[in-house]
């Protein structure tokens, strides 16, 4: 991967390259791996690496705007809301 200034990388996705923040994506990351070592199940269950990288680029911050994120519907949101409430 490369780095690019302000704390940001080009994650390689089926898109073209679109910076994002590194800390925010890796802080993500290290929540999902938490949450999946809770439930025993794969990573991707909880979010697959594009859908963490969509929050990245389009940062939600209401449930209508989550629900504009790849990978998030309306059963996984609400699976969301119980465990962080």
């Amino acid at each position: 991967m490369k780095k690019v200034e302000n704390s940001e990388k080009v994650v390689k996705t089926h898109r073209p390259e679109v910076p994002v923040n590194s800390e925010l994506l890796d802080a993500l990351k290290a929540l999902r791996k938490r949450h999946c070592i809770q439930k025993s199940v794969p990573a991707y269950v909880i979010f697959t690496d594009v859908t963490l990288i969509d929050m990245c680029k389009k940062c939600p911050e209401t449930p209508d705007e989550m629900l504009e994120v790849s990978g998030v519907g309306r059963t996984k949101l609400e699976k969301i809301r119980k465990t962080i409430s």
